[in-house]
């Protein structure tokens, strides 16, 4: 081996040394046998007091870790790494890598108890108005008419029997129809009498009325009083008039009728 080669790598002379030295003491101080650590004898001799000899480390040639130091030597081992060191400074944060797929659907929990009624909001605007309607079908065109009078005040009185006339919005009984009837200012349809007596005619008695056009029997609407009834009416019955016709109203009673009471008559009138 060339001398210059050696002379540049003093820890290899060191070792050499230092494995002779070890093996001429009888290699009495023993070390851990650990192949993974650094093995060494420190010189406990007077020159050169202190000197580390390797005799066994990784990758060393003839290494022996079981191998034990001289009487003059002290074993002194240690690993080829050192101490851990603080912990460094965190990095930056990496860039977030893509979602995972999602999971399956958890059962469902246990409803919750309903909180409390928010209060209630503000009322909103009026919205537009829609659109009108279709118009319904015309109703009747129709109109009540009628009148009153006073029955047995002067014809008829002391339960005898008699015969009298009124007109339309009179409240007049007369004895005459000529002077009782109204004239119709516009033609129509006369239908619906109603007929109303204060007082009843009594047991075995009656109240005959009549609607009539133009003093005439026929045609004319009728109904009775009867007993102790206050009313009658005739509602099947129609009487058609034409403009200028004249209309009126006829109360008979028989002879042993009590005394003097009012009437109220009303028909309906639908125009032509």
């Amino acid at each position: 081996m060339p001398r210059a080669w050696f002379l540049q790598r003093p820890w290899l002379f060191a070792l050499l040394v230092g494995l002779l030295a070890a093996g001429a003491a009888g290699l009495v101080s023993a070390h851990g046998g650990d192949s993974g650590e650094i093995h060494a004898c420190v010189n406990q001799a007077a020159t050169p007091r202190g000197q580390v000899i390797i005799y066994a480390a990784p990758g060393l040639p003839s290494s022996d870790p079981n191998s034990v130091c001289g009487t003059r030597g002290t074993p002194l081992d240690w690993g080829q790494g050192g101490g851990a060191g603080p912990i460094g400074p965190s990095g930056p944060q990496g860039v977030a890598g893509p979602s995972g797929p999602g999971g399956a659907a958890g059962a469902t929990g246990a409803t919750g108890v309903p909180g409390d009624t928010g209060p209630t909001g503000m009322t909103g605007p009026t919205g537009a108005m829609g659109a009108t309607g279709a118009s319904g079908p015309s109703g009747p065109n129709a109109t009540m008419i009628g009148g009153a009078m006073s029955v047995g005040t002067t014809f008829g009185a002391g339960g005898t029997s008699g015969t009298q006339y009124g007109g339309l919005f009179d409240a007049m009984a007369y004895a005459s129809e000529t002077d009782a009837r109204s004239t119709m200012a516009v033609a129509g349809t006369v239908s619906n009498l109603r007929v109303r007596f204060n007082n009843a005619p009594g047991t075995g008695q009656s109240f005959a009325v009549a609607v009539r056009k133009n003093q005439s029997v026929a045609g004319a609407i009728t109904c009775s009083v009867t007993g102790t009834n206050l009313t009658c009416s005739q509602i099947s019955s129609t009487l058609t008039f034409a403009a200028d016709d004249r209309i009126s109203v006829k109360v008979e009673w028989p002879s042993g009728t009590s005394a003097a009471t009012a009437m109220h008559w009303t028909v309906q009138f639908t125009p032509s």
